[in-house]
């Protein structure tokens, strides 16, 4: 059932035409960026608050439903564990094409470290589309997926720009938020010495927060009180 559950999540997702279009045009922009308009700074600023955010909105219309869809296809499924897993596994799936992809460019120019906080923006966006699955409002959970992916990371780009300029050191707490918020933006801040947590104190915060929320994840979904 487990099986089946993850197969049901699956459709639709590869081979289609709208997901491959929309991986095509976010590689080809991210090269252009990092080829053309600005090098490191423009690959990453506009893969963190724009290209990856729209390749995953579209990979999270897979797992996010309206509550009367989940109790239907729970009625079908017969399992609470199989679709809890079978979400992540879809999201799994659905990022390892641009994630491959991305690691192959980002070596052309730039060491493992900025690939590492790629594969940290990835687990966290699956961990908040999960726990935005919860919500049993649709357009409510998009705006909570669409607030991690696009608006937080723009206020926190607001703050590490106005820190680089004013030679502003961060503290520990605050550096820890930096990673966690923007991973890739605050790795790339990270070179000029306005941040007191290293990189690899902020990827192994972000690894550790991460799991916590998955685990609360599948607790809250298996305790959930839809009716069948």
């Amino acid at each position: 059932m487990k099986f089946y559950s993850v197969k049901w999540y699956m459709r639709g997702l590869f081979p289609h035409p709208l997901t491959e279009i929309v991986l095509a045009i976010v590689l080809a922009s991210q090269y252009y960026a990092e080829r053309y308009a600005g090098g490191q700074l423009a690959f990453v600023t506009v893969s963190q608050l724009l290209l990856l955010p729209i390749y995953g909105l579209l990979m999270s219309f897979h797992v996010i439903r309206d509550s009367k869809l989940t109790v239907f296809e729970l009625s079908v499924l017969k399992s609470w564990e199989g679709i809890a897993i079978a979400k992540i596994i879809v999201l799994v799936v659905g990022f390892v094409p641009i994630l491959v992809a991305d690691i192959v460019l980002i070596s052309s120019f730039s060491g493992y470290m900025l690939s590492l906080f790629l594969v940290a923006w990835v687990l966290e966006y699956l961990t908040i589309t999960c726990l935005a699955s919860l919500v049993r409002s649709q357009s409510g959970a998009l705006l909570i997926v669409i607030s991690f992916g696009i608006l937080i990371p723009v206020g926190i780009l607001s703050v590490l720009s106005y820190a680089s300029s004013t030679h502003l050191v961060l503290g520990t707490s605050l550096s820890i938020v930096m990673y966690v918020l923007a991973p890739m933006l605050t790795y790339y801040y990270s070179s000029q010495g306005m941040l007191t947590v290293m990189p690899w104190a902020g990827f192994s915060s972000i690894l550790a927060i991460s799991l916590i929320l998955l685990g609360g994840y599948f607790w809250i979904f298996l305790h959930s009180d839809l009716d069948l």
